[in-house]
């Protein structure tokens, strides 16, 4: 016989001679032992070949050496997968034959390079050489990708950085030199070349200010040989208004070149911000002081008040956008649907909380109650409309109609559960038994109504009399 014991070990039972009882263990993978008490080492048999064996319970893996791959290292791996040597650099795997050796080998290094084909260095070209338009940025390149590398071509130019050639594009019409200095397009970087500064003027052309002889005033700037005008930001006839672009907004005050002084409730560079003392809420915008502007759905000086298209009924509350929360004993989108709980049975409809309108045929507050008309007789129950469950012994549409298991004799008549009615001279359970009136005397038996069947000596009606004579049946009949 062999029994499971839980879902690892089974036990072989062996029955000698009626005497003692021998078992044997068959052991799940990864035990062994009388008992299966002990745990296999799996790595006993050395199953990695190249790497080491790690025993995990009821199985093992292997950690592979550097150059060897698959579940049990035996799968040399190409070191040159991985393309450790430097572009356009050839390499070949080369057995490690010491500890820290990679295990490939790398050609030589590309013309202009120098290097152990791991890493090559570009021989004598660097930024320092200059090698790029006059003007274009240049950058050392590092790592495997020796060299320089050229910025973009100046504005007016194309090209590669390296090499950059005058585009077609006009300068002079980019405003690139002063209003009062002549522009001349060039080939030469940068594109074009800016007259001197006229008489009354000083710059280098690009940029030409003018020159006064006497000091402009406060607020004022030389703007043509010695003429003085309101320096940038100043407006006015003596130059005393300040300017802000953008405008200052809300009310606020220019009060110096680009600087507004903003009402309370207001800030930002041109008082373009709105303050308000409490957040504004559900998503809501600071449009003025204490003023936001709502998201569709909610209203309020915060955005506080929750607005519901369609207003909640029987005391629900509007808690989202058109969502309300409804009362216990009511539901629907606005609550506009009572909830009867236990729910109204039979095709009743709730009217409100805990009250039903039954239909025709029930009543009850759940609409729970069958009604038959007229009512069930004899106990039967009244189970759905105008029907009845009768109790055994009788049937009918209101249990009115007795059963007798047991048939009435002699034309009785059934009229409760096994209850005959019998007809005159008869009696019993079932109208079996025959009645004599007056009844059998001196032994005489009643064997149909009023007729006697009387012992051996007697006679009459009732079997009163005596007889002298000797008859030869032990019975006589008399109809009295």
């Amino acid at each position: 016989m062999i029994v499971t014991l839980g879902r690892a070990f089974s036990v072989s039972w062996r029955y000698e001679g009626g005497f003692g009882v021998e078992y044997d263990c068959t052991c799940p993978e990864g035990f062994l032992g009388e008992r299966c008490e002990l745990r296999e080492d799996q790595c006993s048999s050395n199953p990695c070949a190249r790497g080491t064996c790690v025993s995990r319970g009821n199985h093992y893996t292997c950690e592979c050496d550097r150059g060897f791959s698959g579940e049990l290292c035996d799968q040399r791996e190409d070191p040159c997968e991985s393309e450790p040597c430097f572009p356009a650099v050839t390499c070949s795997p080369s057995p490690a034959k010491r500890p820290g050796e990679t295990g490939f080998k790398c050609g030589p290094c590309p013309e202009g390079y120098t290097g152990d084909g791991i890493n090559c260095v570009a021989v004598g070209v660097s930024c320092s050489d200059q090698p790029c338009f006059p003007g274009v940025a240049c950058f050392d390149l590092t790592g495997h990708v020796a060299g320089y590398r050229c910025g973009k071509c100046p504005r007016f130019f194309s090209g590669d950085g390296e090499s950059c050639v005058r585009s077609d594009k006009a300068a002079c019409s980019t405003g690139v030199c002063s209003e009062v200095s002549k522009c001349t397009e060039s080939e030469l970087p940068p594109g074009f070349r800016c007259e001197p500064c006229p008489v009354g003027y000083y710059g280098n052309g690009v940029t030409c200010t003018a020159e006064c002889l006497k000091p402009c005033p406060k607020r004022q700037t030389c703007v043509r040989p010695n003429e003085c005008g309101c320096a940038p930001g100043y407006v006015g006839r003596k130059c005393d208004h300040p300017t802000c672009y953008p405008k200052c907004r809300y009310g606020g005050v220019c009060v110096r070149p680009n600087l507004c002084r903003c009402f309370s409730g207001y800030s930002g560079s041109y008082c373009q911000t709105s303050l308000c003392s409490k957040p504004c809420q559900h998503g809501g915008r600071c449009l003025s002081h204490n003023r936001c502007l709502c998201p569709y759905g909610y209203s309020g000086s915060q955005c506080h008040i929750v607005r519901c298209r369609r207003p909640c009924q029987n005391g629900g509350q509007c808690v989202g956008l058109n969502r309300c929360r409804c009362p216990p004993g009511y539901q629907g989108r606005h609550c506009e649907t009572p909830a009867c709980s236990p729910a109204c049975l039979n095709g009743g409809t709730c009217l409100k909380p805990g009250l039903c309108a039954c239909p025709s045929g029930y009543q009850g507050q759940r609409c729970q109650e069958a009604l038959c008309s007229p009512p069930c007789q004899n106990g039967g129950k009244c189970v759905r409309f105008n029907t009845c469950k009768c109790p055994f012994g009788y049937r009918g549409h209101r249990c009115h109609v007795p059963v007798c298991h047991l048939v009435c004799m002699n034309q009785g008549r059934c009229v409760g559960h096994n209850q005959c009615m019998c007809t005159s001279g008869w009696a019993g359970q079932r109208c079996d038994q025959p009645v004599c009136r007056p009844s059998c005397k001196n032994g005489g038996l009643c064997v149909m109504p009023d007729i006697c069947s009387c012992t051996r000596g007697f006679y009459g009606a009732d079997c009163s009399k005596d007889s002298r004579r000797r008859y030869r049946s032990g019975y006589h009949y008399y109809r009295g």
